[in-house]
């Protein structure tokens, strides 16, 4: 079996931007003292910016400054699955 990796190539903000309206909700990932950590997120854009909004039940822990990870995929919203 062979896995063709294809080529990973940066994208520039602007078509960040766009991929991100398309999007509803995303993941954010980040270390802390506990570990890797991974959560979803509501994501919107305001102006050129992304706002994320965690859920009452959320135990976000990354802070400002901090490196973190985003990444958003489409939701099957009859499987909840994505």
């Amino acid at each position: 079996m062979t896995v063709d990796h294809g080529i990973v190539e940066p994208l520039g903000a602007a078509e960040s931007l766009a991929l991100v309206l398309t999007a509803e909700l995303g993941r954010l990932a980040f270390t802390d003292e506990r570990g890797p950590t991974v959560e979803p997120f509501a994501v919107a854009v305001e102006d050129t910016a992304i706002v994320l909004a965690a859920g009452p039940h959320s135990g976000a822990r990354a802070t400002a400054g901090q490196t973190v990870a985003f990444e958003v995929d489409e939701i099957d919203p009859v499987h909840r699955s994505g």
